[in-house]
């Protein structure tokens, strides 16, 4: 059953976090917004080192979403006034989270034949 409103749980892992993000991103968030929702979910990350597994478990889990770049797809979803909130929460947690040209570079990678 899908849930609409469940706020992140304490201690949650990258996997779920990613996940959380990714529903946050899509409407389905606890906040009333889903730059809201997105907020809640990154007070979860609580360092570098996790940022990057969230990254990773983002890019496993939904490869199709701006190819799996979850920084393409945060720039993507958010203003960019939403976008330096995220920066702010991250930087909080020792995480140095440049979104500015994540939106220019999402087409990076190997080109689909």
């Amino acid at each position: 059953a899908l849930q609409l409103a469940t706020p992140p749980p304490e201690g949650a892992s990258p996997a779920a976090v990613a996940e959380g993000l990714y529903r946050a991103l899509h409407g389905f968030g606890s906040g009333s917004t889903v730059s809201d929702a997105v907020l809640d979910w990154l007070e979860h990350v609580g360092s570098a080192s996790e940022w990057a597994a969230v990254k990773r478990e983002f890019r496993a889990a939904h490869p199709t979403t701006h190819r799996g770049r979850l920084d393409a797809a945060l720039v993507d979803a958010l203003p960019k006034a939403e976008l330096a909130r995220c920066r702010a929460v991250l930087h909080g947690k020792g995480v140095e989270a440049d979104f500015t040209g994540a939106a220019e570079n999402a087409g990076e990678g190997p080109a689909a034949a």
